[in-house]
């Protein structure tokens, strides 16, 4: 059983510093971040056979969302906290642990792009109100190369990111992973992203927010429902403003 929220539309008010023209020029452009970050917006652009698709002038993030669920699903004639059926038996996750996701996804002309943040957790490492949340002493987002996660929504024991697609009115469509069930038989192979990449190459602390921006690069294989790679993004660029402890429910403030 997976618990998600989809939040939509959602718009981040961050503050923008302005500088006069006499001023003198800045060449360290981190310690100025550090000291007065500028607001810039959330930009995604990449290439599907030498097409450029874009989301800058789109405005803020289209949506985000946030969940949880089982990790390690193993099947099993009893309940537990995380389960799935499989006829007269479930899948369950393993006890005492705990997979949070965090998904932003931005509008393209005629689709979509969304990112999936994958982390697995011990129920000790979260804070529990209606569902288990990251505490704030322990940093979602991480500077450097993010593992796609071939089993999301599957057996959940890989962490890293996911991403789904559509593009020229869903003439492209499809997910960085398999859609097929526990329930279905797979042959998507561990192969399957070998030659993809995705990286977080700068993370700026948005102060006085509860915002950082992430920014980095990736390439990635699509593939649809029956398992078939249907093309292949390369070039990719993103620029997020991101809640720092991953989307969360805005009111908690613990």
């Amino acid at each position: 059983m997976k618990r998600y929220t989809i939040l939509l539309p959602f718009i981040a008010l961050l503050f923008a510093a302005s500088c006069k023209e006499t001023e003198p020029i800045i060449t360290d452009m981190v310690e100025l971040e550090e000291a007065r970050p500028v607001y810039l917006p959330d930009s995604v652009s990449f290439k599907v056979d030498g097409k450029t698709y874009t989301t800058d002038n789109k405005g803020a993030i289209s949506s985000l969302g946030f969940g949880n669920s089982g990790i390690n699903y193993r099947l099993s004639d009893t309940l537990a906290e995380w389960y799935s059926t499989a006829g007269n038996r479930y899948w369950i996750g393993a006890a005492d642990s705990v997979q949070y996701t965090s998904m932003y996804k931005k509008q393209l002309d005629g689709g979509n792009i969304g990112f999936t943040y994958i982390k697995n957790y011990r129920k000790s490492e979260t804070m529990k109100d209606w569902m288990y949340l990251p505490k704030k002493d322990i940093g979602f987002y991480h500077l450097g190369k993010y593992n796609y996660a071939l089993d999301f929504q599957r057996n959940n024991q890989q962490e890293g990111v996911a991403i789904e697609v559509r593009i020229d009115n869903v003439i492209f469509s499809g997910t960085s992973y398999t859609t097929k069930t526990l329930n279905q038989e797979s042959t998507f192979s561990k192969i399957a992203q070998d030659d993809a990449n995705f990286e977080i190459l700068k993370i700026v602390d948005l102060k006085g927010t509860d915002f950082v921006r992430i920014e980095g690069k990736f390439e990635v294989n699509i593939f649809d429902s029956s398992e078939k790679k249907v093309l292949r993004i390369t070039d990719g660029y993103f620029r997020s403003n991101v809640l720092k402890y991953g989307n969360r429910d805005s009111f908690l403030n613990k």
